[in-house]
């Protein structure tokens, strides 16, 4: 899945693999850094990343994640109208 920027909807930022979902998409329980996952959010695992200095939509602070470039090897929060499938 690609993961477009907010403020620019056709830059692709990044590319990666939804891991789980928020609760609005009628799974609910699913979990980001223990807490719930908001509603029309996806997990995303970042495999690729493109611009490196987007600012996340869930910066998670205790870990120093702020920024594209602070997602080498791991995963995100991103809200499901700048998600698109990619062949």
């Amino acid at each position: 899945m690609a993961l477009f920027n907010p403020k620019n909807q056709k830059q692709k930022v990044a590319f990666g693999k939804i891991n789980n979902h928020g609760g609005g998409w009628g799974g609910g329980g699913d979990k980001y850094h223990h807490h719930d996952i908001p509603y029309f959010h996806f997990k995303v695992n970042v495999s690729i990343l493109y611009y490196l200095n987007v600012l996340l939509m869930h910066p998670h602070e205790p870990v120093d994640q702020y920024k594209l470039s602070d997602l080498i090897n791991s995963c995100t929060l991103w809200n499901w109208k700048y998600v698109k499938k990619e062949d």
